[in-house]
């Protein structure tokens, strides 16, 4: 790596990695990423099938289960995501105190073991569309109330590891001679949960196509869901022998001793002392400057109030823009998944052509996930997200009236190019929003608990989507969302910026 020839205010340079300027470093850091996060990117994506299959299956799960109501089945598909805070609180708390792995490992094997018991939950007899006479119960409630519960639980597993993933990919990629990467590593996750989206929907495109509609709502919808239990096994396993516990590495990183990490001409470069974690960010980049030119503590009283600690952002306002922002993030992130319903009602979209516009949108942001983090890594995530979240607001409403302004050609253009494009720059960069105002002793808690109360929320928004009869209604709910999320982003930024709220990885990138 190298640093950044910029002058602290004291004659020294501040530590700085830059891929642009040592492309092939950065290139060499990206490599190593993606080949020794395969465990982390398996689990990550184990989260997105499920997900997937569900939401593309929504119209013959509720069909089967809850008597044709997809007002049901939409609101058990959100309660899934209302229990993700109770085990982020629970699984995170694990986490910080006993192992990452374990709690990590323990939400796999609990959301494999609930995704494979809804593929046996069997359906309401003489319902309209049930015709599996033998595999059937009597009354609603004997199949609804298994499947919500089951829900619950998968909920409760990926609250936490929706967390867990990102907070060990952004510990073991923010290491003095790894942080030029740590985009990269998080938008690892958005190239895992977009390929399993992807994989999802072709699995029930590809399972509608060879079982017929009729099959596929019977039995097809069974067989995606047990699908998801082998990877599953295989990637606790992998987690279990190759991945090391991600928080002793941010603990020891920089206490090696006989090294100096912030020499003129090493190549490793970076903050080094565990006492930065405590400073607001402008001491940080000054502490970090290379040969003088450091800031005493407490030496920016006068710029922060006559006490630093009385100007700092209370921490329940911080978390609850952190929340909202995230949301925003999560809910165009899972806008796919409605997207199938709504064109097929809205634009008469066979439901095949719908699914395949979602997995060529998901394959778009797939391919567009490492160049957003590379700019990211470049240029800060702030502006990047920031960036992304301002397209989106501008993009929300034309989406939606895609099908008016130009019929179905005109809704591919949206739905499967524009949409991925913008909102991969936004959504890549959110898992950073969340790790890096955490220290390392509460981040997984932290941030379990700030993705799952966003994932919660997010979770309901088909629903209400559902609800909202005009287009052009459903795109300024869109719009005020993506605006809203944007501003979230820019105050965090600014406060950050004034030294009222502390960012404990990569500070240099806000």
């Amino acid at each position: 790596m190298v640093y950044d020839d910029v002058d602290a205010g004291g004659g020294g340079r501040i530590c700085r990695p830059l891929p642009l300027s040592d492309f092939g470093t950065y290139r060499s850091l990206t490599g190593v990423l993606y080949r020794s996060s395969a465990a982390v990117i398996l689990g990550n994506s184990l989260e997105w099938l499920d997900f997937g299959i569900y939401g593309y299956s929504e119209s013959e799960i509720s069909e089967q289960l809850f008597g044709g109501s997809t007002t049901i089945g939409w609101a058990t598909f959100g309660l899934g995501f209302a229990f993700r805070p109770v085990g982020a609180y629970v699984l995170g708390r694990l986490s910080d105190e006993k192992s990452r792995k374990l709690s990590f490992i323990t939400a796999m094997l609990s959301m494999a073991t609930s995704t494979a018991l809804m593929s046996l939950i069997p359906a309401v007899c003489g319902e309209p569309g049930v015709t599996v006479d033998s595999y059937c119960v009597p009354n609603l409630l004997a199949a609804a109330i298994p499947a919500v519960f089951l829900r619950c639980v998968q909920g409760f597993s990926a609250g936490a590891a929706a967390g867990g993933v990102n907070v060990i990919q952004s510990e073991l990629w923010s290491t003095t001679e790894r942080k030029g990467a740590i985009a990269q590593s998080v938008g690892v996750q958005n190239v895992s949960g977009g390929f399993a989206s992807m994989v999802s929907a072709a699995v029930v495109l590809g399972l509608r196509e060879a079982m017929g509609t009729t099959r596929y709502a019977a039995w097809g919808w069974r067989i995606a869901f047990l699908i998801v239990v082998p990877p599953s096994l295989f990637a606790s396993y992998l987690m279990h022998r190759s991945t090391p516990e991600s928080n002793d590495y941010a603990k020891r990183d920089g206490h090696v001793e006989g090294e100096d990490d912030c020499v003129e001409g090493s190549p490793i470069l970076g903050v080094a002392d565990r006492k930065y974690e405590t400073m607001p960010n402008d001491q940080l980049l000054d502490a970090q400057s290379c040969g003088g030119g450091g800031v005493e503590d407490g030496a920016s009283g006068d710029r922060h109030g006559k006490n630093g600690s009385e100007s700092m952002t209370p921490i329940w306002l911080l978390i609850s823009v952190l929340i909202f922002s995230v949301f925003a993030i999560v809910a165009f992130n899972n806008l796919n998944v409605y997207l199938v319903d709504f064109v097929q009602t809205d634009y008469g979209v066979s439901a095949n052509m719908s699914t395949l516009m979602v997995i060529v949108g998901k394959g778009v942001q797939v391919l567009m996930t490492p160049f957003a983090a590379f700019t990211a890594d470049i240029k800060g995530w702030y502006w990047t997200s920031a960036f992304g979240g301002a397209l989106c607001t501008v993009l929300a409403v034309p989406m939606m009236a895609a099908g008016v302004i130009g019929g179905v050609p005109v809704v591919w253009i949206f739905v499967s190019f524009l949409l991925p494009i913008v909102s991969t720059f936004w959504i890549t960069n959110a898992p950073l929003l969340a790790t890096s105002v955490f220290s390392v002793e509460r981040r997984s808690q932290g941030t379990s608990m700030v993705l799952a109360m966003s994932a919660a929320m997010a979770g309901f928004f088909p629903l209400l989507m559902d609800f909202i009869p005009n287009i052009y209604v459903k795109g300024a709910v869109l719009a005020v969302v993506a605006a809203f999320g944007t501003i979230g982003i820019l105050w965090i930024r600014n406060r950050a910026k004034s030294g009222k709220v502390i960012i404990y990885q990569r500070p240099e990138l806000y």
